[in-house]
């Protein structure tokens, strides 16, 4: 087969996106648990500002905070 995808070159690829997903997902789940944001919340704010730990706490703080009509 020329020019094209191999069946197992897609499926390595799928592999990896569904890992991806799935380690969202994790760290979503602990997101939502330490924070009390919604688990659609959490998975948000990872699009928004990435794995990085420290920063999605900071604003899943900020984001429970305003939700109780605090500011942070």
């Amino acid at each position: 087969m020329s020019g094209g995808f191999h069946r197992e070159e897609a499926t390595g690829m799928d592999n990896e996106r569904g890992d991806l997903d799935r380690q969202k997902e994790l760290q979503a789940n602990a997101l939502a648990r330490e924070t009390g944001v919604t688990m659609n919340e959490a998975l948000a704010l990872i699009e928004l500002v990435g794995p990085h730990r420290g920063a999605m706490l900071r604003v899943a703080k900020i984001v429970q905070a305003r939700k109780r009509g605090r500011t942070p």
